[in-house]
């Protein structure tokens, strides 16, 4: 694979032998990666400014490396570090969990524009305010929805008709979504 440049968000990173680092980026070009920055815990030129530190947003420069399967990753530049939400801890437990999710349920590289733009908006608003579940809420729903796994909330998934304001739905966990109160005795 020739060089690549993209925008990228770092999920996780750990120490690897004497000075080198592997990091897992969730990018926006080539979805989530894994790859090796060699001398990273050496190099301030190439690594530094806390580029490689968890939910930082930066831009990073690479090549795939077909015999060991990480990409490697040649340096990086940071787009925004994020610092606010390292000084508060409530704050840190947040992102740590949004981008945990995201690691966890994406693919690699499977690219996906909407889920890496909710992931920095989200962050931003970490950022600028305070750490509230529902943020949590409503960034978990559009991440399912974002991968496909969204429940189906508007018509019944039994027989697909609207739901209606009148009579009672109910929530299936084994379909996915809502089941209208026609239906409730075709579902197991």
């Amino acid at each position: 694979m020739p060089p690549f440049q993209t925008s990228a968000i770092v999920l996780r990173a750990m120490d690897y032998g004497e000075a080198d680092r592997i990091v897992t980026f969730f990018t926006l070009d080539l979805g989530k990666i894994r790859g090796i920055a060699k001398h990273a815990r050496r190099s301030q030129k190439r690594f530094g400014g806390g580029c490689l530190a968890p939910f930082s947003y930066i831009r990073l420069n690479g090549f795939e490396n077909a015999r060991s399967g990480l990409f490697r990753i040649e340096q990086c530049s940071l787009i925004k570090p994020f610092g606010r939400i390292r000084e508060d801890l409530d704050k840190v437990v947040f992102a740590s969990y949004i981008v945990e999710l995201v690691g966890e349920l994406t693919g690699e590289g499977e690219a996906n524009k909407d889920l890496f733009d909710l992931t920095i908006a989200v962050l931003n608003l970490l950022e600028k305010g305070r750490a509230e579940e529902r943020t949590l809420r409503i960034f978990e729903s559009r991440l399912l929805r974002s991968i496909g796994l969204a429940p189906m909330l508007t018509s019944c998934t039994v027989c697909q008709r609207p739901l209606r304001k009148e009579g009672g739905c109910w929530f299936s966990i084994t379909r996915s979504g809502v089941v209208c109160e026609r239906c409730t005795d075709n579902v197991n």
